[in-house]
């Protein structure tokens, strides 16, 4: 079912940015092209259960054969299209026809049908010819979620209409997707549109000039200038722009302003660039007039009724706009008013947009007003909203600021992992777009989880992880090893943090795994430092008493460490680890070692004065003095008293006798 193409020829569409005399907005989108080619897709419908269309449109001037033509879907974000989704396309579409092809429930619609499942709004479609991209919607190898857009002008659940002014395809199938640029929504299964297009290619240049953007009040420092558009390279000197006061409590159609225009460049617009308080902020009216042998100051309505008065010297004027700011008795001239809410906000425009470049219908609806914060002029990032339009003197009028893609470049700076994964629960630049370069140390982009880990060198903070997923839903062509360099936003993904790559780059191949040195505080290091411990046997030391006859033994740790050498081997003559217990059997009651050393009783309780190691006492003039046995006189070898090795504790004056109460280990039975 083919329908004649609606086509107009009141504007000329242009891509060309070159501003004169003002810079050009960078990033601004271009709407549209000269010369159309080839096919491109018109329509499109996702609507509820089966009802899936796509309508294609023949914008040039001869009939074009399907035979080699196919549509491609690319379902969930998938770089690479199956056969299922690979339809074949039949027929042939006439000069400014279009072509529809749907599921065979919109059959009523269709030139062309299919039982098969097709998209829905997170899958990309392409159109080709012999394999070449003809025109896509979406972006392939991204998936975008559940749409692209939002709201009526998105790709889930409603239909998207190709705005009048497109007439080349997007041949970039994997560059970003806002459907916002060049299409305009309507609501779920609308139909009414399918079969039939409005293209405005720009067969036809307009054959007189027409204001086609102005810039009056503004925030801050008013912004101003006026844009004319007509043929390319066109001589504009016999032309005039006037500005026309219409404020009651001013001169009412007086002329305020004269703008003299010049030569249009190769795309046909003239920029006549005006310094700040130039144009009323005000109600005023901008007439673009020829012929004009007048000057700033005349009244052209002397009885101020709104009209201009007869009378010779009066120009023939072309075209007009103008801006009513409501108040009572302000009088605006020509056909075209922009007043208070024209558009359905609560104020007047300080300036405004043919929508698209040169539409012209004498009507408000023409017109589109331009952000008041000048998004789209250099230095301001503007306040754009839906119903506002970019600031673009000297280029294409547009509805969105298109930003530049995002690259990934190995020699830009980074920020560490850690410092994007913090040491907390969730990263402190969550929702920030960072720079990264790590080492890729596990690719987990088959299997559903799609992405990769990275880790770098570290930040020397060991409460931070040096290690983070980079989330890669469009597919990312690394391995293990690689050195990669990773452009995207911080996120959080079921309590872990991620980077979602917007842009990667690989830096080097074959890289080592990076390692941290380890790092551990004294305390760490001394618990996984192995225990000193008495290495040696006890020492035996015999020491002859005036008192006794008998040699006692006593023992003492030979370790070289200080707080080792501060406890005192009480059992036999094994050497055993500073700290250890003992492991003679306990008993309640006081007993002589072999060797003559004495063991307290346990304790029943713990105390502040207890300690774990016994001490071992041979003085024989001491209050506490042992007799030797006869066992200890054994053990000692029978070798000639010699005087023990004092006790560390003894250097520290005088210590009190300790009682079995404050002993923690029972008697030796030995």
């Amino acid at each position: 079912m083919q329908r004649p193409v609606q086509r107009l020829t009141v504007g000329l569409t242009a891509a060309a940015l070159m501003g004169v005399g003002m810079a050009v907005p960078t990033g601004a989108a271009v709407a549209a092209a000269a010369e159309p080619s080839d096919l491109i897709i018109s329509e499109y419908v996702e609507g509820s259960s089966f009802n899936k269309a796509i309508e294609l449109v023949n914008p040039t001037d001869a009939d074009i054969p399907l035979a080699a033509y196919s549509l491609e879907v690319y379902f969930n974000g998938s770089a690479t299209v199956t056969p299922a989704g690979t339809f074949a396309l039949t027929g042939t579409v006439g000069a400014g026809d279009a072509f529809v092809f749907a599921d065979e429930d919109l059959a009523a619609f269709a030139d062309q049908v299919t039982a098969s499942s097709l998209w829905n709004g997170d899958d990309a479609i392409v159109l080709k010819h012999d394999g070449a991209v003809v025109d896509s919607l979406g972006q392939v190898g991204f998936d975008p979620g559940s749409q692209w857009g939002t709201g009526l002008v998105s790709t889930q659940d409603n239909t998207l209409r190709r705005n009048a002014s497109v007439c080349l395809g997007d041949t970039d199938p994997t560059d970003e997707f806002d459907p916002a640029v060049e299409w305009t929504g309507f609501a779920q299964d609308t139909f009414d549109g399918l079969g039939a297009h409005t293209a405005d290619c720009g067969d036809a240049p307009p054959t007189t000039p027409v204001i086609n953007e102005f810039s009056a009040s503004t925030t801050g420092t008013d912004v101003e200038y006026v844009e004319v558009l007509g043929a390319a390279a066109a001589d504009l000197s016999a032309y005039a722009v006037l500005e026309i006061e219409g404020d009651s409590n001013s001169n009412m159609g007086v002329v305020d302003e004269v703008i003299a225009l010049g030569t249009a460049d190769a795309d046909g617009r003239y920029l006549a660039e005006l310094p700040a308080n130039a144009l009323e902020n005000g109600t005023m009216s901008l007439l673009l007039v020829e012929g004009f042998t007048g000057a700033a100051g005349d009244d052209l309505d002397a009885n101020d009724d709104g009209v201009l008065d007869d009378g010779p010297g009066l120009p023939s004027v072309l075209d007009s706009v103008a801006v009513n700011d409501g108040g009572a008795g302000d009088l605006a001239y020509g056909d075209t008013v922009l007043g208070v809410a024209y558009d359905g906000l609560a104020f007047a425009p300080g300036g405004a947009s043919r929508i698209p470049d040169g539409t012209d219908t004498d009507s408000p609806s023409d017109w589109v007003r331009n952000d008041f914060d000048l998004a789209g002029i250099p230095g301001f990032a503007g306040t754009l909203i839906d119903g506002e339009a970019v600031n673009t003197p000297g280029a294409v009028n547009a509805l969105t600021i298109e930003e530049p893609p995002v690259v990934a470049d190995c020699e830009a700076p980074i920020v560490t992992i850690g410092s994007v994964q913090g040491s907390g629960a969730s990263s402190p630049v969550a929702g920030q777009t960072v720079e990264i370069e790590g080492v890729v140390t596990g690719d987990f982009q088959v299997g559903g989880f799609d992405g990769y880990y990275v880790q770098d060198l570290g930040d020397g903070d060991s409460a931070t992880s040096d290690g983070v997923f980079v989330s890669a839903p469009g597919g990312a062509d690394v391995e293990a090893g690689d050195l990669v360099h990773v452009v995207g936003e911080v996120g959080e993904s079921f309590g872990m943090t991620q980077v979602v790559a917007d842009a990667y780059a690989v830096c080097d191949t074959g890289a080592a795994l990076p390692r941290r040195p380890r790092s551990r505080s004294p305390r760490a290091r001394r618990r996984t430092r192995p225990s000193r411990a008495c290495a040696s046997p006890c020492r035996r030391s015999s020491r002859s008493s005036s008192t006794s006859t008998s040699t006692a033994s006593a023992r003492s740790c030979s370790a070289p460490n200080g707080r080792c050498s501060r406890r005192r081997c009480t059992h036999r003559d094994r050497p055993r680890p500073c700290g250890s217990r003992p492991t003679t059997p306990r008993t309640a009651s006081r007993s002589t070692t072999a060797a003559g050393c004495r063991t307290p009783t346990r304790p029943s309780t713990r105390t502040a004065t207890s300690s774990r190691s016994t001490t071992c006492s041979a003085a024989a003039t001491s209050s506490r003095t042992r007799r030797a046995s006869s066992t200890g006189a054994s053990a000692s070898g029978g070798s000639s008293p010699r005087r023990a090795p004092m006790s560390r504790r003894s250097t520290r004056g005088p210590q009190r006798p300790r009682s079995a109460a404050t002993s923690r280990w029972p008697a030796s039975t030995s």
